[in-house]
């Protein structure tokens, strides 16, 4: 998943930073990343990478991806952010998901990668770098699905791997994150009805998403004295359980 970088280095596994073409020209192994943009209709943000590109031009590939200089995982996603940002314009915080490794012949180019994946959420339109990128789509996973196993050719080496390892993985998690927000939101509905009734009482509460991560984890609502004297006079019976 190369693109040149700014220092054209890349990170050899239990090495040090190498030539970026020679490295892909001799299979060394070396770290990667891959980051995947959805947004809020569960669409894939996908990049059709410039046709100048030594490696891999004009193929249909993730958001974007690139070669991190260095192993550790926050340093490696502060340097996909920043890679989202250089190629598409969007800004994101990204999530990790999972990390793997493969090798594969491209050409007369090997991939040879430890490559970390990342996921993201934005409704933004793009703004590509055309260096970088020829053109971009919002597509549902479905679709790519059904596409890249009648057309692998569109797709470069390392897409076409992770979605044929990996495709229900991150499925799981896009459900799963989809889950977690749904289930805030019924929290903090709750919470802001139960508020509605005890004005004075809790308006020193402003039920932010922070106060409701805080339910979830720890379960402090329902340890809390205040709630416990608020509900047991008003017969409710809130906790962090029912609100969950």
């Amino acid at each position: 998943m190369t693109v040149q970088t700014k220092t054209n280095k890349i990170l050899l596994l239990g090495g040090p930073p190498h030539d970026t073409y020679d490295a892909h020209k001799l299979g060394l192994p070396h770290y990667a990343f891959s980051v995947f943009i959805f947004n809020s209709n569960g669409e894939l943000l996908m990049q059709k990478r410039a046709g100048c590109k030594y490696h891999s031009g004009g193929l249909w590939s993730n958001t974007c991806c690139s070669h991190p200089l260095s192993d550790d995982i926050l340093q490696i996603r502060k340097y996909a952010e920043e890679r989202l940002l250089f190629e598409m314009g969007i800004s994101s915080p990204l999530e990790y998901v999972f990390d793997f490794n493969y090798k594969a012949q491209c050409g007369d180019l090997i991939e040879n990668e430890h490559d970390y994946v990342f996921i993201g959420y934005s409704n933004a339109e793009p703004q590509v770098n055309p260096i970088e990128v020829e053109d971009y789509k919002w597509i549902d996973m479905e679709s790519i699905e059904k596409d890249r196993i009648e057309n692998p050719q569109k797709y470069t080496v390392w897409f076409n791997f992770i979605m044929n390892r990996y495709y229900f993985k991150i499925k799981t998690f896009l459900r799963k994150r989809n889950s977690e927000k749904s289930m805030k939101m019924a929290i903090k509905n709750k919470l802001l009805y139960i508020k509605s009734i005890f004005t004075p009482v809790l308006s020193v509460y402003d039920f932010s998403d922070d106060f409701v991560d805080k339910i979830i984890v720890s379960k402090e609502l329902s340890n809390n004295s205040l709630f416990k004297k608020i509900t047991k006079k008003r017969k409710l019976n809130i906790d962090s359980h029912n609100l969950l």
